[in-house]
């Protein structure tokens, strides 16, 4: 019985840098093709140098202010993880409030990269499928339980 492959859709990348590359620019083109998506920074782990960015609507200086200021806060979050435990780190942090949400995720393998997603908040109204009057709705389970 032949093993099951990871994906058949996923280009076999292992062993052939070109294809880890290719792979790599596929995946954050497709990363910043999503809606609402504002922009995505690549920063170094070292030193919190941007290593790549797109979006930001092509604002060069935006995109440099988002890296200096997300990459110093990130350091600062992940010495506040080490500083509870020494043997842990900072596997992904999210950041939500009413106009944006910031998705950190640092290569905990290799090391090399921290990314940093940007996006813009879908407005509370529009995520619902039917816009609901106030005091017309009926109480959800959920709800009740709350009373």
């Amino acid at each position: 019985m032949a093993s099951p492959s990871p994906s058949s859709n996923a280009p076999n990348a292992q062993g052939d840098p070109a294809a880890v590359s290719q792979v790599i620019q596929d995946t954050l083109a497709r990363i910043a093709g999503h809606k609402g998506v504002l922009g995505y920074l690549v920063l170094n782990p070292k030193d919190g140098e941007l290593m790549q960015g797109a979006g930001f609507g092509n604002n060069d200086a935006l995109r440099l202010r988002y890296a200096a200021k997300l990459g110093a806060f990130v350091s600062l979050t992940q010495s506040t993880v080490r500083s509870f435990d020494h043997d842990d780190d900072l596997t992904f942090l999210r950041m939500r409030w009413r106009k944006r949400e910031i998705i950190v995720a640092p290569d905990l393998t290799n090391r090399e990269y921290i990314l940093i997603v940007v996006h813009d908040q879908i407005p509370q109204a529009a995520a619902t499928s039917a816009p609901l009057a106030l005091g017309t709705a009926a109480a959800s389970p959920t709800d009740a339980s709350l009373a």
